[in-house]
């Protein structure tokens, strides 16, 4: 017998009822997707039919004493309605040696990680994934998934088969019409802001 002990990112869900869990998880489905849900409270057979179903990876851990470590606690933050215009982009790069920076196309069943910040001259092609927990930049079209957990974004377009995911939010893919947009998280809340010249 083998044994290895492994690392999972996991995300919990303390379940009241139904319809909050199912707005939640749907909204996230392409970020939640790839990860270990970890499910305690009240979990109708309705929620656990949806896991099987979807192929989803679930525990139920009311019965569990597991070693968690807890990095934050997400609540659902309001969606974004409006676009803001601004002339100046008043953000501080950040500048590290082990940034990533792309003048290529990201291929299909490409998945780039950095837990600093990303550049991208290139688009993203469906079935690629980007993550970073710094900022991304992409000036390319994304047609595929981008995920960051950095302070800002900036992106240009959105194909129909791409997902923006941005602090454990899918953003709307309306708000993307081939201008620069600048994405930032303050205060819990995300901003979409339409860069001007």
């Amino acid at each position: 017998m083998k044994v290895k002990q492994r690392t999972l990112k996991s995300f919990e869900f303390d379940i009241v009822d139904d319809e909050s869990f199912f707005l939640y998880f749907k909204k996230n489905f392409p970020l939640l997707k790839s990860y270990l849900i970890l499910l305690k409270g009240n979990i109708s057979p309705n929620i656990i039919n949806y896991l099987f179903s979807h192929k989803v990876c679930f525990i139920k851990t009311d019965h569990c004493h597991l070693n968690i470590r807890n990095k934050s606690v997400h609540s659902i933050p309001m969606p974004v309605h409006k676009v803001e215009e601004i002339t100046k982009i008043d953000i501080e790069p950040v500048l590290k040696s082990d940034n990533k920076i792309y003048y290529r196309p990201i291929r299909s069943g490409e998945e780039i990680r950095n837990f600093n910040s990303i550049v991208l001259f290139d688009r993203i092609n469906s079935g690629a994934k980007v993550i970073a927990d710094g900022t991304i930049e992409v000036f390319g079209t994304i047609e595929g998934t981008v995920i960051c957990n950095g302070s800002y974004m900036l992106i240009t377009s959105i194909a129909p088969k791409g997902d923006i995911i941005f602090h454990n939010e899918t953003l709307d893919k309306t708000l993307f019409d081939g201008t620069l947009m600048l994405v930032t998280y303050e205060n819990e809340h995300i901003r979409v802001k339409k860069v001007i010249s």
